[in-house]
């Protein structure tokens, strides 16, 4: 290991900053250096170390004309769509709301939620950032897209298929909405079903299915009263306890 990478990880462990793996110099750019850093979050969900303390640390170098990019990774078991999220939200936090990731074999796609719309510049930084992330593991970045960009369903798409499916696993539900929609991962749409039952519109059935609340199937155009077929439905469903 190269001298500078010797005293960089020497002073990384000296800050409690823990680094994953080796420490890999840019190819391309000389003195440019990627650390993995592993994170995890807290009690009270925040992140450690955290990204106050990353940057410090970065332009302590930088004061020094030495240059390093952390690569975030997910130290509860390295889940590359977590790492990948933490990276970039982490360099990008004024552009940036979410990020999501679907892998097929080698190549991902990665999906960005932003805050505004981004220009081609903005894009083209991201982009990189999440290549040079990406193939640091061994991915290659087949595709960026922002969700704005995408057929992606609403919340009221959402709730109209699980609707007519419903019963309906999350793999049951995700295969119904992948037929009319795009799906970006699956932690997208657990977090869209995770919100839709926070606010009541989606209850949680014994057995691990989903199922519309009274008050979505009301707000969907479904029948008041006893006798409407949704609400019927629904009340089977609880007496056969599903």
């Amino acid at each position: 290991m190269p001298d500078f990478q010797v005293e960089l990880l020497a002073r990384l462990e000296e800050d409690g900053i823990p680094v994953v793996g080796s420490i890999i110099e840019d190819s391309d750019v000389n003195g440019f250096h990627y650390v993995r850093v592993a994170v995890t979050r807290d009690s009270n969900n925040l992140q450690q170390p955290s990204n106050r303390r990353l940057n410090d640390f970065k332009a302590t170098l930088a004061a020094e004309g030495r240059r390093v990019e952390f690569l975030l990774h997910d130290a509860s078991g390295l889940d590359l769509e977590v790492g990948l999220r933490a990276t970039l939200l982490y360099a990008f936090p004024n552009d940036l709301r979410n990020v999501f990731l679907s892998a097929d074999g080698p190549k991902a796609r990665v999906w960005v939620e932003p805050k505004h719309a981004l220009n081609d510049e903005e894009v083209k930084r991201i982009e990189q950032k999440a290549r040079d992330y990406l193939e640091v593991l061994g991915v290659q970045l087949h595709k960026l897209v922002a969700t704005g960009d995408e057929n992606l369903p609403s919340n009221f798409a959402c709730l109209r298929v699980l609707r007519h499916v419903a019963p309906a696993s999350f793999d049951e539900l995700k295969v119904e909405l992948a037929k009319s929609f795009t799906i970006p991962s699956e932690d997208w749409l657990k977090r869209r079903l995770d919100m839709l039952r926070r606010t009541g519109k989606v209850v949680w059935i014994a057995g691990g299915s989903y199922a519309c609340s009274l008050d979505a199937l009301r707000g969907l155009g479904s029948a008041r009263g006893k006798n409407s077929p949704d609400v019927r439905r629904l009340l089977a469903l609880a007496r056969r306890g599903r």
